[in-house]
């Protein structure tokens, strides 16, 4: 679609709202305000996974995503107007006013310029799909309208709900008021007739493109030839598409670029070191006590934050422990870690860099949800980097360490001659 077949009215005048897309992963929710629609609960109609497009007096029964109207404004309810969703309104009503407020002027209106098609051309349909389309068509009908902006803008699965052609009661919509005269419903009487044959079509014909049209509408008259789910199979199919509830994190919490925890060139020393040899198994060593600390606090998940070779892991040797290894040094281990309930960190915050320790505290406070353990050795290493300098690059006393996990909720601590032992909240 070209960009000006849809406009809104800004300060500066005209501009063009961008519809268009290729393709939408949500399913397509078109709402008629036919008798079908009182045997469908609405309030299941909306939500995440669907785009709900509700056409003509289905307000405020409904309020959908986008609202598509082709008549005169007195023909609906004027509240439509005011509502904060997206309104796309037939071109030429842009003018017009709703006690003393211009159509254009109202919060989210857009605008359709149309081309109007005879019955008999309904294959000219397709050529207001392409993307350089600048108008839509119009039929004197809103739905092929509709189903026209629904797939300019991508969607490959449609669901009609309440979409009937045809009448039971005289009342012309739900709550209205309005009541149709007999030439009022011949004229519909034959325009439903055109569509319900017009949909049978479009649907049978729009398959060959893996465009699927569907009918939510429970007893229409379109269930003769559109396949029908209801409502609440149809919720429970996209639900198994959408993404798992999970608890929200603080921005804090947020995985942090992981240049600002180890520089590229310090990186790719700690890989040469340990290419070397194993390096980085004093968690092996310290199994017996970490182990303890586990079982008090049920442990069933664990994060190794600067895993060095893994001896923790290899240590603890529990399957039924999900164990998640970090360390820059590592190749394949590097990605930065999502929080766990229960961290170790053994031997590790002496090897960093000194103007980075401040940013993998802070980085050691996210992934800690539950508890920490920490060990800290304050003394030199015994191994020297190819670079020259010492393995321990902060070399500090237990005040000093204290002062910088301020951050957390110490537990316990332990002072060695050579080391700390610390226990976090």
């Amino acid at each position: 679609m070209a960009y000006d077949a849809i406009q809104h009215w800004t300060k500066e005048g005209w501009m063009p709202s961008n519809f268009y897309r290729s393709f939408n992963p949500n399913a397509a929710i078109l709402v008629a305000p036919g008798p079908s629609l009182d045997r469908i609960d609405t309030t299941k109609l909306t939500g995440p996974g669907k785009t709900v497009f509700g056409i003509n007096t289905t307000y405020p029964r409904v309020r959908p995503d986008i609202w598509c109207g082709m008549d005169n404004p007195a023909c609906y309810n004027s509240r439509v107007l005011y509502e904060g969703f997206t309104k796309v309104y037939r071109g030429g009503f842009q003018q017009h006013e709703i006690e003393g407020v211009k159509l254009k002027h109202l919060p989210n209106v857009h605008f359709a310029s149309l081309e109007e098609v005879p019955y008999s051309d309904k294959t000219k349909f397709f050529k207001y799909l392409s993307p350089d389309a600048d108008v839509l068509i119009y039929m004197k009908n809103i739905m092929v309208t509709t189903l026209n902006l629904i797939l300019h803008m991508g969607y490959k699965d449609i669901y009609l709900a309440g979409v009937d052609f045809s009448f039971d009661k005289d009342v012309y919509a739900k709550g209205t008021g309005a009541e149709l005269r007999d030439y009022q419903k011949n004229w519909n009487k034959t325009l439903y007739d055109w569509l319900a044959n017009w949909l049978d079509w479009i649907a049978d014909t729009l398959r060959f493109v893996d465009i699927k049209i569907h009918s939510i509408s429970p007893d229409s008259p379109i269930n003769q030839f559109l396949p029908f789910i209801s409502i609440e199979e149809l919720n429970a199919n996209i639900e198994q598409k959408l993404p798992s509830i999970k608890s929200l994190i603080h921005c804090s919490e947020i995985e942090k670029d992981s240049s600002l925890l180890c520089s590229p060139e310090y990186k790719q020393l700690l890989q040469q070191e340990h290419n070397k040899g194993k390096w980085g198994v004093t968690a092996q060593a310290l199994i017996k006590d970490i182990k303890e600390v586990m079982m008090r606090y049920e442990v069933k998940e664990v994060l190794d934050y600067g895993c060095g070779a893994g001896g923790f892991k290899t240590a603890l040797n529990d399957p039924s422990i999900k164990v998640h290894e970090y360390d820059p040094g590592i190749q394949g281990k590097e990605q930065v870690p999502s929080p766990s309930d229960f961290v170790i960190c053994i031997d590790v915050l002496e090897h960093i860099e000194p103007d980075k320790l401040k940013d993998v505290l802070k980085d050691l406070r996210r992934v800690t949800k539950g508890v920490g353990y920490f060990t800290i050795s304050t003394i030199p290493a015994s191994r020297i980097l190819s670079d020259g300098r010492n393995a321990h690059l902060i070399v500090e006393d237990y005040d000093w360490w204290m002062s910088k996990l301020k951050d957390f909720k110490i537990i316990n601590t332990v002072e060695h001659p050579s080391s700390i032992f610390v226990e976090v909240k």
